[in-house]
């Protein structure tokens, strides 16, 4: 049912952007059978990626037509389903870098600067909220875990983001999601990784 709720979310959010329904049909069936899901709707313990994605799904949707439509209801919508992704896994804090790429390459109202940087302030305060809470509660804005290799994972991302895109387009051999990254940083998969995404960026 949460998985269902996930593909109708993103249906919507997708005619919302493109107003095409049958290729937004022909997406989201694609996401709603793709096999790549399947940890996520299997697994109890995966519930949490269902959950942020349907929160931050809602949130971001409700944003849109709160901006769209200057409606106090919408914007206060999306508030809340962004503090609900939060609350059901950190990933949610994802959510504002979303809405801050889709006003740099997909609105058609770019140059309402000032709109956009009060849209944003709810979404600040509440990260600011956030982190101060984390910082007294763990003593640390990140887990002690990722600190102690960030710069790896930083430089690493090229390299999973490529492997997480070959999941997608050839979905094979998906009985282990544990993924590792490469034993140096000078091995040729994390190299070639950087160079095609620097690639992609530029093109």
């Amino acid at each position: 049912i949460l998985h269902l709720l996930s593909c109708l979310l993103l249906f919507k959010i997708l005619v919302f952007l493109v107003n095409d329904r049958q290729a937004c049909f022909l997406a989201t069936v694609i996401f709603a059978l793709h096999p790549v899901n399947t940890e996520s709707i299997s697994l109890i313990v995966s519930r949490n990626n269902i959950l942020v994605t349907i929160f931050s799904i809602a949130s971001f949707y409700f944003y849109l037509k709160g901006f769209r439509n200057d409606s106090y209801i919408d914007k206060s919508l999306a508030i809340l389903f962004f503090v609900a992704a939060i609350l059901s896994k950190e990933f949610g804090l994802m959510v504002l870098p979303v809405i801050f790429l889709y006003h740099r390459l997909l609105s058609k109202e770019k140059g309402n600067v000032s709109k956009e940087l009060i849209s944003y302030l709810p979404f600040l305060l509440i990260l600011i909220f956030y982190f101060t809470v984390r910082k007294g509660v763990t003593d640390s804005l990140l887990t002690p875990s990722d600190m102690e290799h960030i710069w790896s994972r930083i430089y690493f991302s090229p390299y999973l983001i490529l492997l997480n895109l070959k999941l997608i387009f050839f979905p094979y051999e998906l009985h282990s999601f544990a993924l590792s990254y490469p034993p140096t940083i000078f091995t040729w998969p994390a190299i070639i990784s950087i160079v095609l995404c620097l690639l992609i960026g530029t093109a």
